[in-house]
Parts: C-alpha cells; structure tokens; sequence
C-alpha cells in the first residue's frame, strides 16, 4: 500500500512542473504496478477464521428416541407330554390248554360248623379286663358244654378258669414247654394271698396242659373273686399270679352258662346268687 501512494504522489508533483511549461500532459499509462516486493499477502492463514473443520465423526449414539422392539411374540408353552392313549391295547389271547372250570355256586345261607370228631366249636366271645373267654361245645358235638376265659402271663403259662353246663367249675394251666402223659395226675398245692394252701390234683388234659378241679363251694368261689396273686406249688416249680379282674370274670362266666341252660335247681347250682344278672 505505501508503494502504491508514493508513485501517486510522483504523478501529481510531475504534473504540477509540466503546467509550468504550459504543454498539454498527456498522462502516459503508469507501468504496471508490478511491486518489486513481495505482495503483503500474509503467508499466515487469514485472520477471518474459516469454519473450522468439521470435528472427526464421533460415533454417533443411538438415537435417544428408542425405536419400540418389536413385539415379542410370546413363545409356545413346552408341549405337555401326551399321556398314553386310555383304552390299552389288549394282550394277544391266551388260547387255554383246558376249557375253564365253571365259577363256584355260592350257596344261599352259610353252611353250619363242621360237626369234626373230637373238634370243640366256639359258639360266642366276650373279653374281660386282659382275659379272653368264650362259650364252647363238647369235643365233637354242637351241644353246648362250658365258658371259660383265660389270659397269658410272662412266665409263658396260661392261666384259665372253666364253668361246665353243670355248673361245676375248674382252672387249667397251659405251657408249650411242658411235656407231660395225658391222664396223668400230679398233686399240688395252691394259695391265695396269704391264706393256707390247699392241696388239689392236677390231670393232664394235653401234653401242655393240665386242669385243677375245685370244690363247688361258695366260699372258695369268693376267695378266688377276691384274691389278688395265686401261688401254685408243683412237685420242682411253683408259679404265681396276678388274679386282676377275676371279681368280674368268675360271675360272667357264670352268666355265660346261665344264658345257654338257664338256671340249674338251687340244689344243684351253688352258685345261684351270681347267675341270672
């Protein structure tokens, strides 16, 4: 810029001396403005900044917009396996090497108990206390002939006490370690708490068992109703026990032959004043 206001004021100064001389000035063109100098084109970059360049691409995020996913199609439940068909197959038949017998014919009322020989039917039950008692008919008939109850003691011997028809009563004793002679008779002597003993017979009814005849006699009726431990000596052992509940089951046994003869004459039945109740 200075160049080019120096060489306007050369022009004006010469055109100034050349009115002095009175020529007509015809202006020659100026040589061109070639400047010896390098044009003060800055080399720096403009100061107009230009628009800065585009930042590197960050990856750009996902829209914040959330496209809506796509319905979910619910998926199956598991297939539930299939039970088995129902009606099964039926097996190949089996051809029978014999013709099938024909179904039994029921008969139309049960048949009586077998009238065995020597076999002793039961004819009713009842319990009293721990003791088992029932009615029973003579070996091999259906005649009526006794009650008896009898209960199992932890020394493994039976203790029972029997009322016939007759109204005659007895005890037994039953071991599956005895050996002994049917028939046989062997004497021993029994007590009831602290009371004298009194000496019996015991005949061998079984090879296990034996029965002790005792006197038809009211007072030793009530003793045994009343006692609580009976003692029995035999000729190398003797054995006690417990006589619980025997008030009640003495008069029901009597009661249980009452109920299938009635009651005997009281001459006969020494037990009058427990039957009939």
């Amino acid at each position: 810029m200075r160049t080019i206001v120096a060489l306007t004021t050369c022009i004006c100064v010469f055109a100034g001396a050349s009115g002095v001389s009175g020529q007509t000035l015809t202006p020659t063109a100026p040589p061109p403005l070639t400047p010896s100098a390098p044009p003060l084109t800055p080399s720096a970059p403009p100061l107009a900044p230009s628009a800065p360049s585009a930042p590197p691409a960050i990856p750009s995020a996902p829209p914040l917009t959330p496209t809506a996913p796509p319905p979910v199609a619910p998926s199956a439940p598991p297939a539930i396996p299939t039970a088995p068909p129902l009606t099964p197959t039926a097996p190949p038949p089996v051809a029978p090497s014999a013709p099938p017998a024909p179904p039994p014919v029921a008969p139309s009322a049960p048949p009586a108990p077998a009238n065995t020989p020597g076999a002793v039917t039961t004819l009713s039950t009842f319990n009293v206390g721990n003791w088992s008692a029932a009615a029973f008919t003579a070996p091999g008939s259906m005649d009526f002939d006794h009650c008896a109850g009898e209960t199992l003691y932890r020394s493994g011997i039976t203790l029972g006490f029997k009322v016939t028809g007759a109204f005659l009563w007895s005890m037994y004793f039953y071991n599956p370690a005895w050996k002994l002679t049917p028939g046989a008779s062997y004497p021993l002597a029994f007590t009831l708490d602290y009371s004298a003993p009194d000496m019996a017979t015991a005949i061998a009814i079984g090879v296990n068992a034996v029965e002790v005849a005792l006197a038809p006699d009211m007072t030793l009726f009530k003793r045994f109703m009343e006692a609580e431990k009976l003692k029995v000596e035999a000729a190398s052992e003797s054995f006690v026990f417990d006589l619980t509940d025997t008030s009640k089951l003495l008069p029901d046994l009597l009661n249980c032959v009452h109920s299938y003869v009635g009651a005997a004459p009281a001459t006969s039945n020494p037990f009058q004043s427990f039957t009939g109740h």
